[in-house]
């Protein structure tokens, strides 16, 4: 079984890592490559807590946006937590100095109740500590399928849904 190696990336780390960027006069931009990194993982954390790990298998990392732009992505909020809630997606982008993220491409998850959600795209937002999108979003549970014509908002630290525009599909 191949081991992974866990990383936890912070701005100030690929500084060092990548060098302050040179001085540039002011018609000149002075654009960084970035940093590449296979099998990444992202850890964001509050004292002794993990509030979320995002994997990629592939990311690229641009220490003067301070964003990593992620592919093949697998998000867990509150991993350590039997209120973990996960989700899937193709690709992404996390803004470094905020916590801040968006996932795009064949959004799939399951919320800390087991109901599962599917969308084109969701963004985190650390200050609300809620998952959100504006596209239409699928609920599955066992009494049913729902959908939100206007997506939904998922609070992650109370376990709070709230569909835009719902409507049941089938169920009760």
């Amino acid at each position: 079984m191949r081991q992974r190696c866990l990383q936890q990336i912070g701005f100030w780390g690929l500084v060092l890592l990548l060098g302050f960027p040179s001085a540039a006069t002011p018609n000149e931009t002075v654009r960084s490559p970035g940093l590449r990194v296979t099998e990444m993982t992202y850890v964001a954390s509050r004292e002794a807590r993990n509030l979320y790990w995002i994997q990629a298998k592939e990311s690229r990392v641009d220490p003067v946006s301070e964003v990593a732009t992620l592919d093949d992505v697998r998000v867990s909020m509150l991993p350590d937590s039997p209120r973990s809630f996960g989700f899937h997606c193709a690709s992404g982008r996390i803004e470094l100095a905020t916590g801040d993220f968006r996932a795009e491409g064949r959004v799939r998850g399951v919320m800390a109740d087991g109901r599962r959600f599917s969308t084109e795209w969701v963004r985190y937002d650390s200050a609300a500590r809620a998952v959100s999108t504006t596209a239409v979003v699928l609920i599955e549970d066992a009494a049913g399928q729902y959908r939100g014509k206007k997506g939904f908002r998922y609070f992650v630290d109370r376990e709070q849904l709230e569909l835009f525009e719902p409507e049941v599909i089938f169920g009760p």
